[in-house]
């Protein structure tokens, strides 16, 4: 058992890191030019969509959690979830009692 040889993951190739590279300076500009334009309420809703989508790909490819165990994600996905929720119910209960 301690003679077995750790198991690599694949590497991504030079040309899908330039590929998300690419996509993450287009999700930038789009992020940019979503602001430009006055989309009201709706603006920051895509600004975060898009924020998200970019989190996605540097967490996937430059983070190499493309090889990582499904449950590994989902217990961290679900963490992420749970906290989040606590945090806004918690700013808008304080939002609630101060007025």
């Amino acid at each position: 058992m301690a003679d077995e040889p750790i198991k690599e993951h694949p590497e991504a190739s030079f040309g899908t890191y330039i590929a998300v590279w690419g996509a993450l300076i287009v999700l930038t500009v789009l992020t940019v030019v979503v602001g430009m334009l006055e989309l009201q309420r709706l603006s920051l809703a895509v600004a975060m969509l898009i924020a998200a989508v970019k989190a996605a790909f540097v967490a996937v490819y430059f983070m190499h959690l493309r090889y990582e165990r499904i449950r590994l994600y989902a217990g961290v996905l679900i963490i992420t979830l749970v906290t989040f929720g606590i945090f806004i119910g918690l700013t808008f209960t304080d939002i609630a009692l101060r007025y």
